[in-house]
Protein backbone atom coordinates (compact mmCIF):
# COMPACT_ATOMS: atom_id res chain seq x y z
CA UNK A 1 0.00 0.00 0.00
CA UNK A 2 1.38 3.40 -0.99
CA UNK A 3 0.99 6.26 1.45
CA UNK A 4 0.14 9.72 0.21
CA UNK A 5 1.10 13.07 1.68
CA UNK A 6 -2.40 13.41 3.10
CA UNK A 7 -1.92 10.14 5.02
CA UNK A 8 1.15 11.64 6.65
CA UNK A 9 -0.21 15.13 7.24
CA UNK A 10 -0.86 15.78 10.92
CA UNK A 11 -4.06 17.42 12.02
CA UNK A 12 -3.70 21.16 12.45
CA UNK A 13 -3.97 22.19 16.11
CA UNK A 14 -7.16 24.23 16.33
CA UNK A 15 -10.16 24.61 18.63
CA UNK A 16 -13.09 26.05 16.69
CA UNK A 17 -15.36 26.10 19.75
CA UNK A 18 -12.84 28.09 21.80
CA UNK A 19 -12.31 30.55 18.94
CA UNK A 20 -16.04 31.08 18.62
CA UNK A 21 -16.57 31.37 22.37
CA UNK A 22 -13.86 34.02 22.71
CA UNK A 23 -15.17 36.12 19.82
CA UNK A 24 -18.77 35.91 21.03
CA UNK A 25 -17.85 36.83 24.60
CA UNK A 26 -15.75 39.78 23.43
CA UNK A 27 -18.63 41.10 21.33
CA UNK A 28 -20.91 40.84 24.33
CA UNK A 29 -18.66 42.38 26.99
CA UNK A 30 -16.16 45.24 27.01
CA UNK A 31 -14.71 43.79 30.22
CA UNK A 32 -14.03 40.47 28.47
CA UNK A 33 -12.45 42.32 25.53
CA UNK A 34 -10.08 44.20 27.87
CA UNK A 35 -9.14 41.00 29.68
CA UNK A 36 -8.43 39.19 26.40
CA UNK A 37 -6.12 41.99 25.29
CA UNK A 38 -4.33 41.94 28.64
CA UNK A 39 -3.78 38.21 28.09
CA UNK A 40 -2.00 39.13 24.82
CA UNK A 41 -4.60 37.67 22.49
CA UNK A 42 -3.76 38.52 18.87
CA UNK A 43 -5.33 37.89 15.48
CA UNK A 44 -2.68 35.18 14.94
CA UNK A 45 -4.13 33.31 17.91
CA UNK A 46 -7.05 32.40 15.63
CA UNK A 47 -6.75 29.70 12.99
CA UNK A 48 -9.81 30.42 10.88
CA UNK A 49 -9.49 33.37 8.49
CA UNK A 50 -13.01 34.68 9.25
CA UNK A 51 -12.20 34.62 12.96
CA UNK A 52 -8.88 36.44 12.40
CA UNK A 53 -10.69 39.06 10.32
CA UNK A 54 -13.33 39.58 12.97
CA UNK A 55 -10.75 39.91 15.75
CA UNK A 56 -8.60 42.29 13.69
CA UNK A 57 -11.72 44.36 13.06
CA UNK A 58 -12.32 44.46 16.82
CA UNK A 59 -8.80 45.79 17.31
CA UNK A 60 -9.26 48.39 14.55
CA UNK A 61 -12.58 49.57 15.98
CA UNK A 62 -11.17 49.86 19.47
CA UNK A 63 -8.15 51.80 18.21
CA UNK A 64 -10.52 54.19 16.41
CA UNK A 65 -12.51 54.70 19.63
CA UNK A 66 -15.58 52.88 18.27
CA UNK A 67 -17.38 50.47 20.63
CA UNK A 68 -16.75 46.81 19.86
CA UNK A 69 -20.01 44.94 19.38
CA UNK A 70 -21.73 42.80 16.77
CA UNK A 71 -23.32 45.78 15.01
CA UNK A 72 -20.14 47.87 14.68
CA UNK A 73 -18.13 44.84 13.58
CA UNK A 74 -20.66 43.88 10.93
CA UNK A 75 -20.83 47.47 9.71
CA UNK A 76 -17.03 47.71 9.43
CA UNK A 77 -16.80 44.37 7.60
CA UNK A 78 -19.40 45.31 5.02
CA UNK A 79 -22.45 43.56 6.40
CA UNK A 80 -22.97 40.70 3.95
CA UNK A 81 -25.41 37.90 4.82
CA UNK A 82 -22.69 35.32 5.50
CA UNK A 83 -20.91 37.56 8.01
CA UNK A 84 -24.19 38.60 9.59
CA UNK A 85 -25.08 34.95 10.16
CA UNK A 86 -21.60 34.14 11.46
CA UNK A 87 -21.57 37.06 13.90
CA UNK A 88 -25.10 36.30 15.12
CA UNK A 89 -24.05 32.69 15.67
CA UNK A 90 -20.93 33.74 17.60
CA UNK A 91 -22.94 35.90 19.99
CA UNK A 92 -25.74 33.36 20.41
CA UNK A 93 -25.18 31.35 23.56
CA UNK A 94 -21.83 32.96 24.40
CA UNK A 95 -20.68 33.13 28.01
CA UNK A 96 -19.26 36.62 28.61
CA UNK A 97 -17.51 35.70 31.86
CA UNK A 98 -13.92 36.89 32.12
CA UNK A 99 -12.58 33.75 33.83
CA UNK A 100 -14.15 31.47 31.23
CA UNK A 101 -12.93 33.57 28.34
CA UNK A 102 -9.40 33.76 29.72
CA UNK A 103 -9.32 29.97 29.91
CA UNK A 104 -10.44 29.86 26.29
CA UNK A 105 -7.80 32.45 25.34
CA UNK A 106 -5.13 30.19 26.82
CA UNK A 107 -6.43 27.34 24.66
CA UNK A 108 -6.17 29.55 21.56
CA UNK A 109 -2.66 30.65 22.42
CA UNK A 110 -1.54 27.06 23.05
CA UNK A 111 -3.00 25.93 19.72
CA UNK A 112 -1.33 28.87 17.95
CA UNK A 113 2.01 27.90 19.44
CA UNK A 114 1.53 24.30 18.31
CA UNK A 115 0.73 25.53 14.79
CA UNK A 116 3.92 27.60 14.85
CA UNK A 117 5.89 24.50 15.86
CA UNK A 118 4.16 22.48 13.14
CA UNK A 119 5.27 25.09 10.59
CA UNK A 120 8.80 24.84 11.99
CA UNK A 121 8.78 21.07 11.53
CA UNK A 122 7.75 21.49 7.89
CA UNK A 123 10.51 24.05 7.38
CA UNK A 124 13.06 21.70 8.99
CA UNK A 125 11.91 18.80 6.82
CA UNK A 126 12.34 20.90 3.69
CA UNK A 127 15.65 22.44 4.81
CA UNK A 128 17.45 19.20 5.64
CA UNK A 129 16.40 17.79 2.27
CA UNK A 130 18.37 20.47 0.44
CA UNK A 131 21.59 18.87 -0.88
CA UNK A 132 23.46 22.11 -0.11
CA UNK A 133 22.09 22.28 3.44
CA UNK A 134 24.41 23.64 6.13
CA UNK A 135 23.52 21.94 9.45
CA UNK A 136 24.92 24.85 11.48
CA UNK A 137 22.81 27.38 9.58
CA UNK A 138 19.68 25.21 9.85
CA UNK A 139 20.24 24.79 13.57
CA UNK A 140 20.77 28.55 14.07
CA UNK A 141 17.58 29.39 12.18
CA UNK A 142 15.65 26.65 13.98
CA UNK A 143 16.66 28.10 17.35
CA UNK A 144 15.42 31.52 16.27
CA UNK A 145 12.12 30.01 15.18
CA UNK A 146 11.80 28.11 18.47
CA UNK A 147 12.35 31.35 20.36
CA UNK A 148 9.59 32.92 18.25
CA UNK A 149 7.29 30.01 19.16
CA UNK A 150 7.85 30.79 22.84
CA UNK A 151 6.70 34.33 22.16
CA UNK A 152 3.39 33.12 20.71
CA UNK A 153 2.23 32.35 24.24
Amino acid sequence: MTRTNTDLAPLVPVDNLAERAVLGAIMDSAEVYSAALEANLTADSFFFEDHRRIFQTMLDLSEAGVPVDSITILDRLGGNDFLAALIADLVSGCVPVVSHTLAHVQILKRKARLRHLLNLSGWLDKSVGDPRADPDEIEREARIMLDEAKGVL
